[in-house]
């Protein structure tokens, strides 16, 4: 089941990069050639491409996470990566009330807005992921040191067992030899 639904969803991630390429075609080419879409025409596609797909970014890797780990580990090790990505997804938000309050234009802050969180989420996963990585090394390095350790433990009983073997043949020989003489 998880299989199949994380293939499901991501045909439908497929889905949403090839409509959103299809939009910024489409924005890219109205650009040079503005009989094909007007200014507000062009930000209503690019709305209606971006937004479900910040939705469906937030579920999809939200989902793969719980499926793989659980609600705990999500809840208890996510958190701050959490609120950056919901702080991406709805990016758009307080400036569409601020426009509606002033009046005014907020693109260019907005689009500063939408870099920071961007740049935020990518710390956050890039963080996590050494942070994933080098638990697995040390890991890997503390099991190497531990069977290491056991080795050189082994070979200092198996010499002090050898030494202690000789010592009492040492011991059983002299005895025979002892008896042997009298």
């Amino acid at each position: 089941m998880k299989f199949r639904s994380i293939q499901l969803l991501t045909y439908v991630a497929e889905a949403l990069i090839m409509l959103n390429m299809v939009a910024a075609v489409i924005n890219f080419t109205s650009t040079f050639h503005t009989e094909i879409l007007s200014d507000k025409q062009m930000e209503l596609l690019s709305t209606i491409t971006e937004n479900p797909t910040m939705a469906f970014i937030i579920f999809f890797r939200y989902f793969y996470i719980v499926s793989s780990l659980g609600w705990k580990e999500l809840w208890l090790n996510r958190k701050e990566e959490i609120i950056w990505y919901v702080l991406f997804t709805t990016h758009e938000v307080p400036f569409h009330i601020l426009e509606g309050v002033s009046g005014l234009s907020w693109t260019y802050p907005k689009t500063l807005y939408k870099c920071i969180m961007l740049m935020g989420c990518l710390y956050v996963t890039a963080r996590g992921k050494m942070k994933d990585k080098n638990v697995r090394s040390d890991s890997k390095t503390q099991s190497l040191v531990n069977a290491k350790v056991s080795n050189i433990a082994k070979s200092v009983a198996s010499k002090r067992l050898s030494n202690y073997k000789l010592a009492a043949g040492t011991v059983n020989s002299t005895t025979v030899l002892a008896t042997d003489n009298e």
